[in-house]
């Protein structure tokens, strides 16, 4: 606060220097003096939105993953199979890195005309990476975006290139480069290697409350207004970067299929019910609750500004603030112990 407050000092005392002129009114010198505390207050928010932990945790730990995603040689590519019951045309392929002997398993989901009605909009897939960071959950594997790729003989404008989770793609191991061998999938194409539907898995296994995953996963969709959330987008699996004691990849819950966010007609809110049965959402975990403070419109434009258009990141502002109106009104209805979870 003093940091700001000086800077608007300055910004004062400059603009009386450069106008001895035409002196300003007091108002109008008060008014340049918040519109300048405001930009600088604005640069704080996206600053500790990037770098606050545990999104810049997650960013390094995910560095070497994503770059390989966006700039690695595509050694191999397959179509999913099963193929998609809606025909969404997808490939499962091998990405090497350029720097070094790794190889990645990738899903790669090319973007197409129209974006079939909205249902397979493929850059949304990044979005909700990213977002999925900036709230600090770390539960959506890892994505990048790439223009002008070559994959099966064909040219593609634009796609996003998925992390696919299984056993042998984990961080500390590159996958096995002589497979190409498709894993089960079924409609997600997260199959095999370990993987598993979240809702087979029993619950003291997941390590996370119930609540509290449907809590973050409800947030997420309701900000992404992702109307396809069901069983088979909840899974469980290795993680793509966190490791057990022992260094094997530790099992956590994970989510897939994001390509049919931001649809104009999906309505996605928190007093719907979910997969799981469990009710409308109630409760916050402390950091879902803190991050969405950080998600300013500044940081929203500066992260998703080319790929979002300014009337989809106007709304997404407005899902933010709805979001946090309604949980600050239920902690000062109920109290904070009985909203927030303790993260600890």
């Amino acid at each position: 606060v003093r940091s700001t407050a000086h800077a608007g000092d300055r910004y004062v005392v400059g603009l009386e220097a450069q106008n001895r002129h035409r002196a300003l009114s007091p108002e109008d010198a008060m008014t340049l003096a918040m519109q300048t505390l405001a930009e600088e207050a604005d640069k704080g928010t996206m600053e500790r939105a990037a770098n606050a932990p545990p999104t810049r945790t997650a960013r390094e730990r995910h560095r070497d993953i994503v770059r390989v995603l966006g700039s690695g040689k595509i050694i191999g590519a397959v179509p999913t199979d099963p193929p998609s019951e809606f025909g969404h045309i997808s490939y499962k392929v091998r990405i090497k890195d350029r720097l070094s002997s790794r190889v990645v398993t990738a899903l790669f989901k090319p973007r197409v005309p129209g974006d079939d009605a909205g249902w397979h909009r493929s850059p949304i897939e990044w979005v909700a990476y990213e977002l999925n960071l900036l709230l600090g959950l770390d539960v959506v594997p890892p994505v990048a975006l790439r223009c002008d790729v070559h994959v099966d003989d064909k040219h593609w404008y634009e796609g996003a290139f998925i992390y696919l989770v299984e056993h042998n793609n984990h961080v500390d191991g590159a996958s096995d480069s002589s497979s190409e061998s498709d894993s089960d999938g079924g409609h997600h194409h997260h199959g095999g290697g370990g993987v598993s539907v979240l809702r087979d898995v029993p619950q003291e296994d997941w390590g996370i409350g119930v609540d509290h995953l449907l809590s973050d996963t409800r947030i997420l969709d309701v900000l992404l207004q992702n109307s396809d959330r069901h069983h088979g987008h909840l899974l469980f699996g290795p993680h793509w970067c966190k490791t057990k004691e022992d260094g094997s990849a530790a099992m956590v819950p994970f989510l897939i299929d994001h390509a049919a966010g931001f649809r104009p007609e999906a309505y996605v809110a928190l007093d719907q019910e979910n997969a799981f049965q469990t009710g409308a959402v109630e409760r916050i975990s402390a950091s879902t609750y803190l991050r969405l403070r950080f998600l300013h419109p500044g940081v929203l434009k500066k992260t998703f500004g080319g790929v979002l258009t300014g009337r989809e990141l106007q709304l997404l502002q407005a899902r933010r603030d709805g979001l946090l109106a309604y949980f600050d009104r239920r902690v000062e209805e109920h109290g904070l112990d009985a909203v927030v979870f303790d993260d600890r």
